[in-house]
C-alpha cells in the first residue's frame, strides 16, 4: 500500500534572526488520509548555517542548512548540545513553491449538489421517498485551507416542510490545496470514511462552482461523490 506524507510550511520572519514555521501535514495511504491532520506553529532562531527549532511540546532541534536556489535541506546536528527533542527528524527537504491561491478561503453555504442520482438544491423543500426534506451544508475554510463541512438533513412529513420529523448532522474535516484559482484538491474524513476529490473551479458574483475531475477511493467514488457542487458566500 503506497504511503506518503502530504504537507507544506509557510515561513514568516518575525525579526532579523527569528521566524515562525506554520506547518500542516498528514500521512496518506493509497491517496487517502491515514492520520489526523497536523497543524502547528514552530518558532525558529536563525544562526549562520544553523536553524534552531522549538517543537510545540518544547523539545529543541538544531539543523544545519544547505540552500541551493529554491531547494533547502535541513540536516539534524545530533552533536549540538542544545538538542533536547525526542526522536527528531534526521533531515527535512523543502522546495520553495508558488503560494496556494485563496479563492476558496472563507465561509460558504450550499446552493446545489449534483450526483449521478440527480441534483439537490440547498435549503429547498424536496420530495424524497414518500417524505420531504431540506439539505443545508455549511463549509468553513481557513487561511491554511483546513476545512470543516457540516451537512444537516432535516426531514418533514408534509410537502411544505413545516412538520419536523427528524434532523441528522454530519461533519467532515480535511485538508485542501488550491492552485491557480482554478483547481482544488481536498482530502477529507468523516468518522471512518476517507475521501479525495479534485475539482475545477469557476467563480462569478460570489457563487463558486466546483466540477469534479478526480476522486478516490475508486471505483465507489464515481457513483457516490458529487459531480458538481455550487456554493455561495453566506
Amino acid at each position: 500500500m503506497p504511503q506518503g506524507l502530504r504537507g507544506d510550511v509557510v515561513f514568516t520572519a518575525t525579526g532579523a534572526t527569528t521566524g515562525t514555521l506554520r506547518v500542516r501535514q498528514a500521512i496518506l495511504m493509497d491517496g487517502l488520509l491515514a492520520s489526523e491532520i497536523g497543524a502547528f506553529d514552530i518558532p525558529v532562531v536563525l544562526e549562520p548555517e544553523r536553524w534552531i527549532l522549538t517543537e510545540p511540546e518544547g523539545g529543541v532541534i538544531v539543523f544545519t542548512t544547505a540552500l541551493t536556489g529554491d531547494h533547502l535541506v535541513l540536516t539534524l546536528d545530533p552533536d549540538d548540545p542544545r538538542v533536547t527533542a525526542t526522536d527528531p527528524p534526521r533531515a527535512i527537504v523543502l522546495d520553495r513553491v508558488t503560494p496556494w491561491t485563496t479563492t476558496t478561503v472563507g465561509d460558504w453555504v450550499l446552493v446545489s449538489l449534483t450526483s449521478v442520482s440527480g441534483t439537490i438544491t440547498g435549503d429547498v423543500c424536496t420530495a424524497a421517498g414518500g417524505a420531504w426534506m431540506k439539505v443545508h451544508m455549511a463549509i468553513a475554510i481557513s487561511d491554511r485551507q483546513l476545512f470543516e463541512r457540516v451537512m444537516t438533513l432535516t426531514s418533514y412529513s408534509d410537502d411544505a416542510c413545516t412538520t419536523l420529523v427528524n434532523t441528522q448532522t454530519s461533519t467532515q474535516v480535511g485538508y485542501g490545496e488550491e492552485e491557480g484559482g482554478n483547481v482544488l484538491r481536498i482530502w477529507g474524513v468523516e468518522e471512518d470514511n476517507e475521501e479525495y476529490q479534485a475539482f475545477a473551479l469557476s467563480q462569478a458574483s460570489g457563487v463558486l462552482t466546483l466540477t469534479r475531475t478526480a476522486c478516490l477511493p475508486q471505483p465507489a467514488c464515481e457513483d457516490e461523490a458529487p459531480t458538481s457542487v455550487v456554493v455561495r458566500r453566506p
